[in-house]
């Protein structure tokens, strides 16, 4: 009993030390982030970079690691480099988030967990509801010539305040994720439209979509696509 309870002590002992340690505070009343993530950081405070210190973070509660916003906006940059290496000057790439599952025929839901393309362009946490019949799906879009950046969330009904607290606004998103603008998935046919206007001009109006197979697992992503989209796509002339 003595040797049990003494191995007990010091595994408590050395896990509250490692928690301990990695915990410690950098200063800025959070967790210290790694050391890429601290060089960038101290990079942007000696360059005057003052939107980075106080930008939007992604974190998944207290005690994790905080991500500055500013990492997503740099994969977008990088996204529409990448476009424009490949000829395309304008139109918008459009990805379509995860949804959220339920175990069979029951409505217990499972643990989300975003779409890994989704996540590393928008830093985005929250999920879809997407069927055949109604707009709740998630989306970002992003403008190949100016990287101007707009999310579309599902508009959920006033009673999921019951279980989910305050519900966010379009503002509070915005701030969230620091993104130029965020509208209703219920609205993306009317603000899609207006953002590949703004961004073609005159031109022909295309839309980019992620497509092709996952080098890693073989499996194809999945391609945005909402209610109604091929009707909408034929209607406005939209390149899909």
């Amino acid at each position: 009993t003595l040797t049990l309870t003494l191995t007990l002590t010091l595994t408590l002992t050395l896990t509250l030390t490692l928690t301990t340690r990695s915990m410690a505070s950098n200063g800025r009343g959070r967790p210290a982030p790694g050391a890429g993530w601290a060089r960038s950081y101290k990079k942007a405070k000696l360059d005057g970079d003052a939107a980075w210190a106080a930008a939007a973070e992604f974190n998944m509660g207290p005690g994790t690691l905080r991500v500055p916003m500013r990492m997503h906006a740099t994969a977008r940059q990088r996204l529409c480099a990448a476009l424009k290496d490949k000829g395309y000057t304008s139109g918008v790439a459009l990805l379509q988030g995860g949804d959220q599952l339920r175990r069979y025929d029951s409505d217990h839901e499972p643990l989300f967990r975003q779409d890994s393309w989704f996540a590393h362009l928008f830093g985005v946490k929250e999920q879809g509801y997407a069927t055949e019949e109604a707009d709740m799906g998630m989306y970002g879009a992003v403008c190949i010539s100016s990287g101007k950046t707009v999310l579309f969330f599902p508009k959920l009904a006033a009673d999921y305040a019951v279980w989910m607290g305050r519900l966010k606004t379009c503002e509070d998103f915005k701030a969230m994720y620091a993104v130029e603008d965020v509208q209703w998935a219920c609205d993306i046919k009317e603000g899609l439209l207006a953002l590949l206007k703004e961004e073609c001009g005159g031109g022909a109006l295309e839309l980019f979509a992620l497509r092709g197979v996952n080098s890693d697992s073989g499996a194809t992503p999945r391609e945005a696509a909402f209610p109604g989209a091929a009707a909408w796509a034929a209607a406005h002339g939209v390149a899909w």
